[in-house]
């Protein structure tokens, strides 16, 4: 399937036909299947457009032409070095005036090979028409480019030599993109600067900049704004087709700002219709940051996913940068008294980034909320001491300041004893799931002298304690991995 389905009128009749998308915008479709007549390894100079907009990619040049070959029993098209294919505006005609505003939807099947040129394009615009979906090699995740801005490289590594649903969305007001159906990264900024010119797949131009290397199955591309639900249907379809498990992008992630009984800024994001059996997610925030949240920012896609699957998602200021200390797990107690007074929940998972990564460590090690099952800490500061560094690491002063230490931090041992989580006994620990998101690029939280101190400890009592390695640096691409998380969490029981 995946060819306009005559008798529904403006409708896109996706798999089996029971879910459907209005046609309106959808101005190209590329579809491997196409091909299956074509032996395996023979040159793609042809690929059609199924649509019905009439722009089909092609390739004059012989020795630029992709191949199509078969993947688990489905034609793909094979991008090597200087292979693409390109809608020629001057050959096959473009009708809307030379080009496409934003905003522009794409939908992309992929399995991207683990070694890419910098930002290669997947498919998109040609060199004077920008807006493009492209993947940032050395994090791996997966962009949509608009002018100068782009959604953000931050999510789940597509580099894997594995089947993948990419989705991203390019408007005037922002955008985001999605992997496998859970929202990766977000932008509010405007990224719709430049304009859909023509259609490149696998390069940006004839000469093979910014090449993808690995197999394309399928491409939509759509002219116009998409809501959650059409692009959660045309994901289901792409997923039932291709054999990919997906998540879901449909739950809208508004929040609820509000302040605890303590007085602390504090955000929630509400599950429409939760389970019986309800699960809390309590997040720590890193240093300078706090509670809010919100498109643009990294942990987003967390809040996102967990809302989408159900769950309740709270974070709170904590009185800014506190380091774990018996004031963070004071407030992390009373915003789980605060949710508690709302709904009854059956488990709660931790969840902390940096900074909040120790926080999250430490009320496991103190027992500081009543069922915790779980905790999910990404490229966390999990070892005080060496963040602190001998009073002459980067954060030492945050963390006088959080313990009161004299300046000189001679009472450092003293006023820090049983809050550094890389020194705590394993087997006190509870029976918990843990989960670490580390990179060895991070140049702030050194691995090595946090997350890989601390999981060994963990792991005594610890039901599992698995490593997630991303390529960003600290916080960066890939730290956020939606996916993952939601896999962990269900792990736990949600």
């Amino acid at each position: 399937m995946g060819i306009l389905d005559a008798p529904v009128v403006n409708k896109l009749a996706l798999g089996d036909g029971s879910s459907q998308v209005s046609k309106v915008g959808c101005i190209a479709w590329y579809d491997a299947n196409t091909l299956s007549t074509l032996a395996d390894g023979t040159p793609v100079s042809v690929l059609k457009d199924v649509s019905g907009s009439g722009h089909n990619l092609r390739q004059f040049t012989s020795s630029a032409r992709p191949t199509k070959q078969t993947v688990n029993g489905k034609p793909v098209i094979r991008f090597v070095a200087s292979t693409h294919l390109q809608n020629d505006v001057a050959l096959v005609g473009w009708p809307h005036t030379g080009s496409v505003a934003a905003p522009i939807t794409i939908f992309s099947v992929i399995k991207a090979g683990t070694t890419q040129a910098s930002t290669p394009m997947i498919v998109g615009g040609l060199s004077a028409g920008r807006i493009r979906q492209m993947i940032d090699a050395p994090t791996g995740t997966v962009i949509g480019l608009g002018g100068t801005s782009n959604t953000g490289a931050n999510g789940t590594n597509v580099m894997d030599n594995g089947w993948h649903i990419v989705m991203s969305t390019i408007e005037t007001t922002g955008g985001h993109s999605s992997v496998d159906g859970y929202i990766t990264s977000t932008s509010v900024a405007s990224l719709g600067t430049d304009s859909l010119k023509g259609i490149n797949m696998g390069a940006s131009d004839a000469v093979g900049t910014l090449q993808y290397l690995g197999d394309i199955g399928e491409s939509i591309i759509f002219s116009r704004r998409m809501s959650l639900r059409e692009q959660d249907s045309v994901v289901a379809y792409l997923a039932s087709k291709w054999g990919i498990s997906v998540g879901t992008t449909e739950a809208t992630a508004n929040w609820e700002q509000t302040t605890s009984p303590n007085g602390q800024a504090v955000r929630i994001y509400t599950p429409a219709s939760p389970p019986a059996s309800k699960t809390l997610i309590l997040w720590s925030h890193p240093h300078a940051h706090n509670e809010q949240i919100a498109p643009g920012y990294w942990a987003y896609a967390y809040a996102h996913a967990a809302k989408a699957n159900g769950w309740h998602f709270a974070a709170s200021y904590m009185h800014a940068d506190q380091w774990g200390n018996s004031t963070a797990q004071a407030d992390l107690l009373d915003l789980y008294n605060m949710m508690a007074t709302r709904e009854t929940f059956a488990r709660v998972v931790l969840m902390g980034g940096s900074m909040g990564g120790l926080a999250t460590a430490n009320a496991v090690i103190k027992s500081t909320i009543p069922n915790t099952v779980g905790a999910y800490i990404i490229d966390g500061a999990v070892s005080l001491s060496a963040m602190f560094a001998g009073n002459t690491g980067a954060y030492a002063s945050s963390i006088r300041a959080a313990y009161g230490i004299a300046a000189d931090g001679s009472d450092y041992a003293s006023k820090t004893a049983t809050w550094d989580a890389s020194t705590a006994t394993g087997s006190a620990l509870s029976a918990i799931r843990w989960r670490f998101v580390a990179s060895t690029t991070d140049a702030g939280v050194i691995q090595t002298t946090n997350t890989d101190v601390f999981r060994p400890i963990a792991a005594v009592n610890g039901i599992e304690s698995g490593l997630v390695q991303h390529l960003g640096g600290h916080l960066g691409g890939g730290a956020a991995s939606p996916a993952d998380f939601v896999a962990f969490v269900k792990r736990c029981g949600g």
